[in-house]
């Protein structure tokens, strides 16, 4: 995952600035969700088999 937006620091970028910022606020709003629902499951699944672990003991 890392390494792929190295290219954000470079000024050239500047001149199509308009067109990027679209893409980085489309994708925010289409991944701040899906990352929020993961963090949210994973969470639950964590607490879920913790209570499981002790229930069992």
């Amino acid at each position: 995952m890392g390494g792929h937006h190295a290219g954000f620091d470079q000024p050239r970028i500047a001149d199509r600035g308009t067109i990027g910022w679209a893409m980085v606020v489309g994708l925010l709003i289409v991944v701040l969700p899906l990352l929020l629902i993961l963090v949210i499951v994973w969470a639950l699944t964590k607490l879920f088999d913790h209570a499981a672990d002790r229930a069992t003991e």
